[in-house]
């Protein structure tokens, strides 16, 4: 896993071999977002870039497109993982009003020094995401930053989406969240001290409390694998 810096507002990066950035939120940093940030990182070590991901913070107390998935610290791991060596994560807020001329001239130009970027097929961006791949390439390519655009991942037939992830979690389908994911569900929420209606049960329960703003799973009961200081149980 590579050392990972972030740069979490709007500033000029300070790396002088220039980036290959993936673009997206990437919340739950699903199969499809796993091929958009590997690619870009396959590309920056073929051509001396900085692997960068560009991403963004929401106010806490807000959701895109329903309930968050994960953490932003197991967002940021998993990004990690997959060999970006910056996060770019400015609050949405610092750029939302940008037209896409404007992101493109201005940001991954101007404050990234882009080479080459990366995204799905469907992306958008841009004030009211004006902004969609054809403008992309043709915002980018006169320039000379090569755009690369990923196919949708699938899962059993249908796009991989997060909302999807969202919808499979709700409705218990643990199966197709990790299918989806490319690795285990797994949340990071803190342990709080139950009443101890474990031992009635004949094994032992911890107690983690979802955050306002994340999706739930199913109400149930799941086995569940536990990490305590490098020891899983």
């Amino acid at each position: 896993m590579s050392r990972v810096r972030y740069l979490n507002t709007l500033a000029p990066l300070k790396d002088t071999r220039g980036t290959a950035v993936a673009l997206g939120f990437f919340d739950g940093v699903h199969t499809g977002h796993q091929a958009v940030i590997g690619a870009a990182a396959q590309y920056a070590a073929a051509h001396g870039l900085a692997p960068a991901v560009f991403t963004f913070a929401l106010p806490v107390n807000s959701a895109l497109r329903g309930g968050r998935g994960f953490s932003q610290d197991e967002k940021h791991r998993r990004i990690a993982a997959l060999g970006a060596e910056w996060v770019l994560e400015p609050p949405f807020e610092e750029f939302r009003a940008l037209s896409p001329e404007q992101f493109v001239a201005d940001v991954l130009l101007g404050l990234y020094h882009a080479k080459a970027v990366f995204c799905g097929q469907n992306f958008t961006f841009g004030k009211n995401k004006a902004g969609n791949v054809a403008l992309l390439r043709r915002l980018c390519g006169a320039a000379g930053v090569e755009v690369c655009t990923l196919p949708t991942a699938l899962h059993e037939g249908a796009p991989v989406s997060s909302t999807r992830i969202r919808a499979a979690l709700a409705g218990g389908d643990i199966p197709g969240v990790t299918a989806m994911l490319g690795q285990p569900y797994r949340i990071d929420f803190a342990v709080r001290r139950g009443h101890g209606l474990g031992r009635t049960l004949g094994f032992p329960t911890i107690n983690q409390v979802y955050p306002a703003g994340f999706q739930m799973p199913r109400y149930g009961i799941y086995i569940t694998r536990v990490s305590i200081d490098g020891s899983w149980y």
